[in-house]
């Protein structure tokens, strides 16, 4: 089992490092209380980057909206807000 030196606390750290993204590994360093809430932050974390995705897209459904206004992509696209029923 690999140690870490965690300098600020001037002591080695015995438990596994910390390198590799298995979070099984990072799992199984946790006593049993701790588990529950590491799954949630696992949770959480992955239903925020949903989140970001979903918000992303509507941030640049918007832009696309914005430049089509401004900039017409083509001889073929309606005029400014006529391209929604």
């Amino acid at each position: 089992m690999p140690e870490t030196y965690a300098a600020g606390l001037r002591r080695v750290n015995r438990r596994r490092a910390l390198t590799t993204g298995n979070i099984a590994a990072r799992a199984a360093d946790l006593v049993p209380e701790q588990r529950p809430l590491a799954l949630r932050v696992r949770l959480c974390a992955m239903a925020s980057g949903r989140i970001v995705a979903a918000f992303s897209r509507a941030l640049a459904e918007q832009l696309r909206k914005q430049l089509h206004g401004r900039f017409p992509l083509t001889e073929t696209d309606p005029p400014v807000g006529q391209d929604e029923p």
